[in-house]
């Protein structure tokens, strides 16, 4: 037991590489697992890709135990989905170009937030503030049944479900309404890239503790989950145009909102308002996820009076 405590510590000392390196074999582990795990089970593609998608959670939750690190599971977020993606387009044989046109856009949206990942990530010690706050505000037994179930699979089911338009879409050979997701969902990329470099950049050049108003974050509070939000309604606005009589299709997209709008976001602003003096003002004055012009003081003071 001392060994196995031992080697946990020595590699979450490790330096960047070496840990990405690791949790790039448990995503490998966590996905042919899952593969394999799911082929003979005799259902739809469908459902085999939602089992398998379940079986990689459970394994990457089972090395997040092992490392005492859920932060493990931040890529799976938008690499999975690629991956299911793909398997779908290989057993399906798909070769439409809207289909091609749609996986295309959905692959720039995926490696660059992998990539993004890649490069904010620092080691195997590092973890979500998030994940840390649920840790020390729970008992050990109650923050595994939290992480398994709140932290990680209901992210997977939530992303599979705004993933089922795009996977029905691929076993029809949708038509050319995918061009119009395709639209949407680059949009929604070089909206969170923007954002992304901007934020970066106001944090190198800065050291206090102030609200970042530099570009798109002077007209929203929150355009990088404005740009992940358009992502999966890429996916679902084509499908709904062309199959309004599969609309439960496209309920994972609406569920992703809520998902930011009601948990991410609050929890993100509630730890803004602690740590920086101007940011209730800030929130007073700007859109929170759309783009809008700012809200003027006197007309804030005059709506007060």
């Amino acid at each position: 037991m001392k060994e196995i405590v031992y080697h946990i510590c020595i590699m979450r000392s490790l330096g960047k590489i070496p840990s990405i390196i690791i949790i790039g074999n448990i995503y490998i582990i966590a996905l042919v697992g899952g593969y394999i795990g799911s082929y003979f089970i005799p259902v739809p593609l469908f459902w085999r890709l939602l089992i398998c998608d379940a079986i990689a959670t459970l394994v990457v939750y089972i090395f997040s135990v092992f490392f005492k690190n859920t932060s493990i599971y931040d890529p799976y977020w938008s690499f999975v989905p690629w991956t299911l993606v793909l398997l779908a387009i290989i057993e399906t044989k798909s070769h439409s170009i809207p289909i091609m046109i749609l996986f295309a856009a959905f692959s720039l949206w995926s490696w660059r937030l992998t990539i993004n990942w890649i490069t904010t990530f620092e080691n195997m010690s590092w973890e979500d503030w998030r994940y840390k706050k649920y840790r020390e505000e729970n008992n050990r037994v109650v923050f595994e049944i939290i992480n398994f179930f709140g932290l990680q699979m209901m992210p997977t089911v939530l992303v599979f479900a705004a993933l089922a338009p795009f996977l029905f879409m691929i076993e029809n050979d949708s038509n050319y309404f995918a061009l119009l997701g395709a639209s949407i969902i680059i949009m929604g990329t070089l909206l969170e890239l923007t954002a992304d470099i901007q934020m970066h950049a106001f944090l190198r050049s800065t050291e206090e503790k102030v609200t970042c108003q530099k570009g798109l974050w002077n007209y929203s509070r929150h355009p990088n989950y404005l740009g992940e939000i358009s992502i999966w309604f890429g996916l679902a606005i084509p499908h709904i145009i062309q199959y309004p009589t599969y609309w439960y299709y496209d309920i994972g997209a609406i569920l992703i909102f809520l998902l930011f709008y009601l948990i991410s976001i609050p929890l993100m602003e509630n730890r803004q308002i602690k740590r920086r003096n101007d940011y209730e003002m800030y929130r007073k004055t700007t859109s929170k996820l759309l783009i809008l012009p700012k809200r003027h003081i006197k007309d804030l003071q005059e709506n007060e009076k």
